[in-house]
């Protein structure tokens, strides 16, 4: 069985994972569906008269038309009326979920619907009326991971909020194209590193812990790179710098840019023998310098100061711009720098803002973030990470604003990428849903 049939018998099983009410039908046409928004792959999924709305069970959970979602998911999707049964098809698989059934046939197998607490459960597909006619409802739980989509859900404003990433590569042709940013927040634990690509020009900022190396030197070997146009040490700290010497050591390497601050540690000595040995310079970073990356181009925020009492404070902050685009790479930033930046009237606007200092509350002010006004926050964090990382304070924050949060911890390896007019974004997939395949795939 190849990897692509396990995943799809995974997916039906993952589907019925989200099923959760028994054979009871929906006894009212449920509403406008206006106090939801479904999500997926950073699209809104649109509702319609037609195809129904979402709403909440008497069980309390929030059931969708499966049409639609499996769709928008990229399936396909017949019903079968003589039967009772939706067929979800792909170029390899079928399979049959049939209403008032605890079980679903894929390829000619028999396979549970329900698979909750390590155990198959008795759960049934309903049938709800809808403008006259009926549709296939399952409750959506936060469980389908299976096929790299992951559910999350929170309740804001009224509005019950659902988002869907199937993990799946982006195909749209425009993300294919060269002539994208394509900005990598490698997973490196409690850590830095972030690769940034344009129309075959190439950068990192940071490279994480020095334990850390091999993994920052093969993810950029496994995109492609031989040379970085530009490498920013952001600050000496070593999880920041500490696969810098590994990197230089490996690649081509244009411009160094690191600030005027010297560290007496042994990691940070072994980046500046680096950068010897390879006949570079170090560039120091000026507010207000700006550089180009292919079709991109950046601008340095900070620092501004020439002395600090904290480390954190000499990060190199820059702001890129892609078309109509933009990104804000804090560093490790914290509340002093962030006012210089506000006192310089420098434009801090950004679509994308990588949080400073890990999500810690010494950064990310409020009068900070309002101006940077993000959609979307990026945050390279360690899983259970000593230092209580991201804090509450900062996550509250960021909700607040109804800003999209993407964390290394929770997503692993994450991707942005930018056309110039709109920004995706692909995360890694969880590797629970590993978990649940080997388990899932040992019962069929």
């Amino acid at each position: 069985m190849n990897k692509l049939i396990k995943n799809l018998i995974l997916f039906v099983v993952m589907l019925s994972m989200i099923l959760g009410l028994g054979i009871t039908t929906y006894a009212d046409e449920p509403a406008d569906g206006s106090q939801f928004q479904v999500i997926i792959d950073n699209k809104k999924v649109n509702f319609t008269d037609e195809l129904g709305y979402p709403y909440i069970s008497e069980t309390d959970r929030t059931m969708v038309p499966l049409r639609i979602i499996i769709e928008d998911m990229g399936y396909d999707v017949e019903w079968e009326e003589s039967t009772q049964k939706a067929l979800i098809s792909s170029e390899e698989i079928n399979v049959e979920i049939q209403v008032g059934k605890d079980t679903a046939v894929v390829n000619g197998v028999i396979v549970p619907i329900d698979f909750q607490d390590g155990r198959f459960a008795d759960t049934k597909a309903v049938l709800v009326p809808v403008k006259g006619s009926s549709r296939t409802y399952v409750p959506l739980r936060f469980v389908s991971q299976a096929m790299g989509a992951e559910v999350k859900y929170e309740q804001k404003n009224g509005v019950h909020c659902i988002e869907i990433n199937t993990g799946r590569e982006l195909k749209d042709e425009t993300i294919k194209s060269e002539e994208n940013l394509e900005v990598h927040f490698i997973d490196v634990g409690q850590g830095d590193a972030i690769l940034i690509k344009q129309n075959g020009y190439n950068m990192l900022i940071d490279a994480g812990d020095n334990k850390y190396e091999q993994i920052v030197v093969d993810y950029l070997k496994e995109n492609g790179i031989t040379r970085l146009d530009y490498v920013i040490g952001t600050h000496p700290h070593a999880d920041h710098i500490g696969g810098l010497d590994a990197v230089i050591n490996t690649f081509d390497i244009g411009k160094v840019i690191m600030p005027n601050i010297i560290h007496t540690t042994k990691t940070f000595e072994d980046v500046l023998i680096a950068i010897e040995n390879k006949g570079l310079k170090i560039t120091t970073p000026n507010v207000g310098d700006s550089y180009e990356l292919g079709n991109a181009n950046f601008e340095i925020l900070a620092p501004k100061s020439k002395s600090y009492t904290e480390l954190n404070n000499y990060s190199v902050v820059i702001r890129m711009i892609c078309g109509k685009t933009s990104f804000l790479f804090a560093g490790d930033a914290e509340d002093i720098s962030e006012k210089e930046m506000l006192d310089s009237g420098r434009n801090l606007k950004a679509d994308v803002l990588k949080v400073g200092h890990h999500g810690s509350d010494t950064s990310t002010t409020a009068v900070f973030l309002d101006a940077v006004s993000p959609a979307y926050a990026v945050i390279q964090v360690g899983k259970d990470n000593k230092y209580g990382h991201p804090t509450t304070e900062i996550i509250n924050r960021l909700e607040e604003r109804n800003i999209k949060i993407y964390r290394n911890d929770l997503d692993g390896n994450i991707i942005a990428i930018s056309d110039g007019e709109n920004i995706e974004f692909n995360t890694e997939a969880n590797l629970y849903k590993i978990d649940i395949l080997k388990n899932i795939m040992s019962e069929i």
